[in-house]
């Protein structure tokens, strides 16, 4: 059950670069609210992006980048080959990929409609498209619409973290008409079922790689699933995370890090994780 990958692209995005991504710096989407009758100060999502969190959108900003890293890299290609059948096999375990386990990775809802159903034909996607231009004045690109000219906060949020996290074929500047009428959606608290989406997607964009030598969009779910589905690596340890908090968030140390120390420490981690990779299977 295993097999070789030679080539590998990525296409994905590090929310936590606020360089680049200015609009998921925390103290965009959060603030301190104090409690005066206890005097309790906490923090809470601001008001304008309330539907996203009701939507469950801003789980994603939890989920960690682990860059691109000669180490992360090798040992990504191990478990890439490693998927097959709709499971993720590591020695004699086999791992389902499914809505179950993508929920209990990221915290997405697991319930709801499919957000594949808001990608009409040909002939409605042309009435939709013309509904989008009336009500953005929106401008066309390589890859989609400008999301630029969405002024609405929670709309223009949602539209390009669904891009930069969730859904394959678009950039975070630039999607398809109906990538923004999710987002007025999900800006409006309506929930989908993100987890069964994801893992169906996760599968189809695997087999994409593995067959057709096409860019990766999921990466960090795959690392996560192996993380999570299988074991952590022995050598690391990990700093408890909040109650609530999708598994993720336990791995918030091994984000992409601009500290060279850090880094190191977590490029040694994932060298030595691809090492017990490698013995599982030989």
């Amino acid at each position: 059950m295993t097999g070789k990958i030679d080539w590998l692209k990525y296409a994905n995005h590090d929310t936590n670069d606020h360089s680049k991504f200015p609009q998921f710096a925390p103290a965009q989407y959060l603030h301190h609210v104090k409690y005066p009758d206890n005097g309790a100060t906490l923090l809470e999502v601001k008001q304008w992006a309330a539907g996203l969190d009701t939507a469950g959108l801003l789980k994603m900003l939890d989920v960690p980048h682990f860059g691109r890293s000669t180490q992360v890299t090798v040992m990504f290609k191990q478990l890439l080959a490693l998927v097959h059948d709709g499971h993720l096999w590591i020695g004699d375990k086999q791992i389902p990929i499914n809505g179950e386990l993508i929920h209990k990775i990221i915290g997405l809802p697991i319930a709801g409609p499919d957000p594949g159903i808001e990608f009409p034909s040909k002939h409605e996607d042309t009435k939709l498209v013309q509904s989008m231009k009336d009500r953005f004045g929106l401008t066309k690109g390589k890859r989609g619409y400008h999301t630029s000219t969405i002024e609405d906060q929670n709309i223009h949020f949602a539209a390009e973290l669904l891009a930069c996290k969730l859904l394959r074929k678009c950039r975070p500047n630039e999607v398809p008409a109906p990538v923004i009428r999710i987002a007025i959606n999900c800006a409006e608290g309506y929930t989908y079922n993100w987890s069964t989406y994801l893992a169906r997607e996760f599968l189809e964009d695997a087999q994409d790689v593995q067959e057709k030598g096409r860019p990766f969009h999921y990466y960090w779910l795959l690392i996560l699933i192996a993380l999570i589905g299988w074991k952590e690596p022995s050598e690391a340890q990990f700093v408890e995370a909040s109650p609530g908090m999708p598994g993720a968030a336990w791995y918030a140390s091994l984000w992409l890090s601009s500290n060279r120390t850090s880094q190191q420490m977590t490029n040694t981690m994932f060298a030595f994780y691809g090492m017990s990779i490698h013995y599982e299977i030989l």
